[in-house]
């Protein structure tokens, strides 16, 4: 049997048709005491050292993700396909995306990440997954495409996953 979700008030009868309210003591403000907690200061410093960080982020992502697909271009003249050698990078961008304020960066590396982990051998039309994985993600920094990216964003998500059903490759 569940137990019922902790109230935040409680009633207490008091006497016939009165009830009285209870409201618990807040323990955590308590241990912190007035005037302690974030600092609103130190709030604005950690956005501003964010947002800072993006810019660097942007120029980071664009060379490293130029130089993730010239390593792929690589693979393709060699038709050797060490898919490991790009994989935990592509893993990496991918966690950064989000942070900075990119998840459809984060989005399509996730989506390329899990491609990359299940693909044995690839075909030219896989070949031609990775590529769009790419150009995506090149497009949404380049572009900074921020957040859902709007309507642009949704065409971006439907276009790949209409190529990844095509190859019957589950969704992103």
């Amino acid at each position: 049997m569940r137990k019922p979700a902790p109230r935040s008030t409680a009633v207490r009868r008091v006497g016939p048709g009165r009830i009285e309210e209870i409201v618990p003591p807040n323990l955590l403000l308590k241990k912190l005491g007035p005037g302690r907690g974030i600092d609103p200061e130190l709030l604005i410093q950690a956005e501003t050292a964010v947002f800072a960080l993006r810019a660097a982020f942007e120029e980071r992502f664009m060379a490293e993700i130029d130089g993730l697909q010239k390593q792929f271009n690589d693979m393709k003249l060699a038709a050797s396909f060490e898919i490991g050698r790009i994989a935990m990078p592509v893993r990496e961008l991918t966690g950064e995306g989000g942070t900075y304020g990119y998840p459809l960066v984060s989005r399509f590396g996730r989506s390329l990440y899990l491609f990359m982990a299940d693909v044995k051998n690839l075909r030219d039309e896989e070949v031609g997954l990775i590529d769009a994985h790419f150009d995506a993600m090149r497009a949404v920094v380049g572009s900074k495409i921020r957040h859902d990216g709007g309507k642009l964003g949704r065409q971006m998500v439907m276009e790949l996953q209409m190529v990844r059903s095509r190859l019957a490759v589950r969704d992103i």
